[in-house]
């Protein structure tokens, strides 16, 4: 016996009978739908004697049905429709979809994910749908024991619904089945199973039957959204010029003027004592030089009172030797001669408001305490260095070192080496090799990570140690150099990779040597692996990086999406998205946005039944096992999956059954749909009080002119043009390969003369 009970809101724990024929409570329909791989749902028609009339509020309104004392449904009411019948009487029908739902009302982010297994990226999208929802449309992961890890180097999704999210890269690509259990308890409960059922090889066969068919159209407000998450184009990707070794930088820029210009050697002077310059700036140090030594670094001035005391002034800037050597910084110490001019620049940006003391047409006179005697540490492009300089190379475990980690990992392949908190102590991450920062992001399996690009072409990435992006101090565009800081680690160890392939392309073979990973330590202990800075200037993207798309968040306050307060107020939060691909401005994007929502509507939908055929003994079959399908005129005996049932609550002889066309697990069945692209053809099969064979069928119908017991006109006219669709489908739809040509050529025989040989008495 079937029992509905209502409840006015999902948290009530009161509820209300519905149906329940012990306390005389009935509605006037009622047809439960429980599936193998889609959301179940249940449809209920009404009249105005039930509590449910005009009391169904979608997504507020639950119910429970019960199969005796357990529980086979729990669900929301979506789609509430008000008709007249024949009979003139007024009745309402009220469509609820179970729980499973509730994952399409939450909207995943760009998200990139790498090295996590099925069970991982599956909590990471669960906990990004509970953030969204109330307690009472949250999940928790129960059991999983999917393990297929074919897609574990890296997933990368774009703003789907939860319940797609799931789907696409999980169910679609991996196999697997998906189960919700409501808790009223608590929290509910989510599971994710290579495969239900079982097999059923010597007991309730499937016997083939008759067919029927119906039509309906209703109001479909699954569509709605409540709360509109605007994309417009996909970002372009982020370029960084990076430069080769002659661009003044490190310990290889300008010594020597070029071509008798000093600006290159002034540049690089400004980035060994952390000077910017302005045009400004260098017009300024060369009209002091000019004044000087017009651009003589060995000239002497062998004519003032400097001269006469038997201390002259010397070199580019015109320094006598004591006061160079009071402003001038190791190692650049050289007063007169080859580099002295890059020295003496030096030792002029060491004075303090040296800008203003060079500054006029008239003689200068260094003055003032210098600004820093520490040394000016050089280091070259090609060295390599330590990121924990005070351990040096330290000592590291199997599963710590480059390369097989011992079966610790995905096919037992360390990408990298990790240098952990306890062998490798220390909070400041040095730079091993420089370089440009060409990437500071955040992706799952790396966690907040920068990646660097030298000359000479390596790009390395310091990722797992910085629990923020803050603690990453350097930005992208900036030169950094060997023994340089790259940020504070405070997590147990910090990873560095290294690899020649752009990052992007690398990290999707994180686990594996196809991304031309190389080992940190011997690059380290080696200097490198012989590679040659480049000259000039290149560009590096991100062309090969998931890309996100424009959103509103730069003009909304952070927010990347718009409430809309008169539908969320019917229907709660429902978050969805607007893909407007050609905008490319977020006010633009902010603006259709608007114009798109006052223009929203509630969505009617077709709803449309396929071929249905009889069978009995309903109530032994489950969904997802396996029956032994027997029926010689259509196909050989074998083992077909219940993949449907649909529960008539009053007349369960009118219920009906979907039956898969092979006995394969979930897991099989669907990645065989995938590859193959491929619509497998369902048999719906209906619950008869008895077995009617098509064979005795067509013989009653030319002997007697009589169908079934009761037959009458309306009857025999529905079963001809029933027949004339099935006829269709066994032309057009049904492929050869489930039956042998004989047993086709006999059912297509059948079929055409119980199509064409009845009249209105069924003769």
């Amino acid at each position: 016996m079937y029992r509905i009970i209502g409840y006015n809101e999902p948290t009530d724990k009161a509820g209300f009978i519905v149906l329940d024929p012990r306390v005389n409570r009935h509605i006037s329909s009622g047809k439960l739908t429980l599936k193998e791989s889609n959301i179940d749902d249940l449809t209920i028609t009404v009249n105005q004697a039930s509590p449910l009339w005009d009391n169904v509020r979608p997504y507020h309104t639950h119910v429970n049905v019960y199969d005796d004392n357990e529980l086979i449904f729990r669900g929301r009411a979506i789609k509430p429709k008000k008709s007249m019948e024949e009979s003139g009487q007024f009745v309402r029908e009220y469509v609820f979809e179970d729980i499973e739902a509730y994952l399409m009302d939450s909207t995943q982010r760009f998200y990139e994910g790498v090295g996590q297994t099925p069970k991982e990226f599956l909590q990471t999208l669960i906990d990004v749908h509970n953030s969204q929802v109330p307690d009472y449309k949250k999940f928790q992961l129960r059991n999983v024991n999917v393990t297929n890890n074919k897609d574990d180097q890296y997933r990368q999704i774009d703003y789907p619904k939860t319940s797609d999210a799931i789907n696409d890269k999980l169910v679609k690509s991996l196999g697997g089945y998906i189960v919700t259990t409501y808790n009223p308890n608590g929290i509910n409960y989510l599971d994710y199973l290579t495969d239900i059922g079982v097999d059923h090889k010597n007991d309730t066969p499937i016997q083939l039957a008759k067919n029927m068919k119906s039509a309906s159209m209703q109001i479909d407000p699954t569509k709605v959204i409540t709360r509109l998450i605007p994309l417009g184009k996909t970002l372009d990707p982020e370029k960084v010029e990076v430069s080769g070794d002659s661009d003044g930088s490190f310990g290889d820029g300008a010594k020597e003027p070029v071509n008798g210009d000093w600006t290159p050697v002034m540049q690089y002077a400004a980035k060994l004592t952390g000077e910017n310059l302005s045009d400004a700036d260098i017009a300024n140090l060369k009209n002091r030089i000019r004044i000087e030594s017009n651009g003589d670094e060995n000239i002497a001035n062998n004519w003032d009172s400097n001269a006469r005391a038997g201390t002259p002034s010397k070199g580019l800037m015109q320094f006598i030797e004591k006061t160079f050597r009071y402003y001038a910084r190791e190692p650049f110490t050289t007063w007169v001669g080859q580099g002295s001019g890059l020295c003496q620049l030096i030792a002029t940006m060491n004075i303090p408001n040296w800008r203003q003391q060079i500054a006029g047409s008239g003689g200068w006179s260094p003055h003032g305490a210098p600004i820093s005697k520490e040394p000016i540490k050089v280091v070259d492009t090609s060295s390599w260095g330590w990121p924990f300089p005070d351990v040096g190379e330290g000592h590291f475990s199997q599963v710590q070192s480059f390369g097989n980690d011992g079966g610790y990992r995905q096919n037992s392949f360390h990408d990298g080496v990790d240098f952990g908190s306890v062998d490798h102590p220390g909070r400041d991450v040095h730079c091993i090799h420089g370089g440009t920062v060409i990437i500071k992001s955040s992706m799952a399996g790396l966690g907040n990570f920068v990646v660097t690009h030298s000359p000479d072409g390596f790009n390395i990435v310091y990722q797992e140690a910085f629990s923020s992006s803050s603690n990453i101090i350097v930005n992208v565009g900036q030169k950094v150099k060997t023994g340089d800081i790259i940020g504070y680690r405070d997590l147990s160890h910090v990873h560095i990779g290294v690899t020649k392939q752009d990052f992007y392309q690398a990290v999707r073979n994180s686990f594996s040597p196809a991304g031309g990973w190389m080992d940190p330590v011997k690059l380290i202990k080696e200097g490198g692996d012989g590679s040659k800075p480049q000259s000039g200037t290149q560009t590096v993207d991100n062309s090969n990086a998931a890309r996100p798309k424009l959103t509103i968040a730069d003009v909304n306050n952070g927010r990347d999406y718009i409430d809309i307060p008169d539908l969320q107020k019917e229907f709660g939060i429902i978050e969805g998205t607007l893909e407007l691909d050609n905008v490319d401005d977020p006010n633009v994007l902010m603006q259709q946005a608007k114009a798109w929502i006052d223009t929203q509507r509630i969505p009617q939908s077709w709803e449309v039944s396929a071929l249905e055929l009889h069978m009995p003994n309903f109530n032994s079959f489950k969904v997802a096992d396996r029956y032994m399908f027997i029926n010689p005129n259509v196909a050989k005996t074998q083992l077909l999956r219940i993949t449907q049932k649909g529960i008539d609550l009053l007349k369960p002889h009118a219920s009906t059954l979907t039956i898969g066309d092979k006995s394969l697990g979930i897991t099989d069945y669907q990645l065989e749909n995938s590859r193959n692209q491929q619509e497998f053809l369902n048999f719906k099969v209906s619950v008869n009080n008895r077995f009617t064979k098509i064979g005795s069928t067509v013989s009653q119908s030319q002997s007697s002119g009589q169908i079934t017991d009761n037959a009458n006109t309306k009857n025999v006219a529905q079963l001809q043009f029933d027949m004339k669709q099935l006829h269709k489908v066994v032309d057009d739809d049904l492929p050869a390969k489930y039956v042998s040509v004989e047993s086709f050529n006999k059912l297509k025989e059948q079929v055409e003369k119980l199509t064409t040989g009845g009249d209105d008495n069924g003769k």
